[in-house]
């Protein structure tokens, strides 16, 4: 089974603020809101899931991927 992650990929420039502390705390919200929805969603599809997605390792890309293989 591969490793679980949460990543937040965001075109747009982070405040200066965030240069200081790191992304974490600008996107904690954001996170919050994507483990709450996934955990509800998981829930309706498979009754026994019981994991925490915000305990799951965040990763913030510097860049957006492409891919080219359609």
């Amino acid at each position: 089974m591969k490793d679980k992650f949460t990543a937040i990929i965001d075109p747009t420039p982070l405040p200066e603020w965030t240069i200081r502390i790191g992304p974490y705390y600008y996107y904690l919200p954001i996170v919050q809101k994507i483990a709450k929805a996934f955990g509800r969603a998981m829930e309706v599809v498979n009754p026994a899931w019981n994991e925490d997605v915000y305990d799951w390792p965040q990763i913030y890309p510097g860049v957006v991927p492409k891919t080219f293989d359609w």
